[in-house]
């Protein structure tokens, strides 16, 4: 599995994933594939993003619009956030040297228009995740557009609980809709942009 030495690889300004995930290929894996579980914080999300490109023939961003976003109506999800909407960003509040709460400039990876990735970036409404959660808790369908196989939605489910817990809980673990319920519950800390009474395209 890809991670202890991908600090290795630089990304450049300008560089796509195109550009930067082919370099993950000369960076030493830590273990033989199939013979460990490790939970990938940005490597494996954005290989995943430059497979999809490849696949679909379509910018990653481009992807999720067409196939997640456009559908489930999230109209407030995108990266970066356009202009016409920043006055509606929330501030990401940092403790400063002293101790006290103050407003910190977003990181870099919430502002790049050029390198989509799939592990960070997005921004989103409270709204807007509830629709994608909502979408998880019916098995992968909301107001009649279907974006994920039943099937598919409980493996992934399955296959999250294989990698964090024994066997034996693997085999105790429930439905999908448990899992929906709890990411639900964390939604509003997800969400980066006021919602907002009129309509916008993302």
């Amino acid at each position: 599995g890809l991670g202890s030495r991908l600090a290795e690889v630089e990304r450049g300004p300008t560089e796509t994933l195109a550009d930067v995930i082919p370099r993950y290929g000369t960076v030493p894996l830590d273990f033989q594939p199939g013979s460990r579980w490790n939970y990938s914080t940005f490597a494996g999300f954005d290989t995943l993003g430059r497979i999809i490109e490849i696949v679909s023939g379509r910018k990653f961003d481009v992807f999720l619009q067409e196939r997640i976003f456009g559908p489930l109506q999230m109209t407030d999800t995108c990266f970066p956030v356009p202009q016409d909407r920043k006055a509606r960003m929330n501030s990401l509040d940092r403790k400063d040297p002293q101790g006290a709460w103050a407003a910190a400039p977003p990181p870099p990876a919430f502002a790049s228009d050029i390198y989509f990735a799939g592990s960070v970036g997005l921004i989103a409404t409270a709204r807007d995740y509830a629709r994608f959660e909502q979408m998880l808790l019916n098995g992968g369908e909301l107001d009649g557009k279907r974006i994920l196989a039943p099937r598919t939605v409980e493996m992934a489910y399955l296959l999250t609980r294989a990698g964090t817990s024994s066997n034996s809980a693997v085999r105790r673990a429930g439905s999908v809709r448990n899992m929906a319920r709890s990411t639900a519950r964390r939604t509003a800390t997800r969400a980066f942009m006021r919602p907002t009474t009129v309509a916008t395209s993302a």
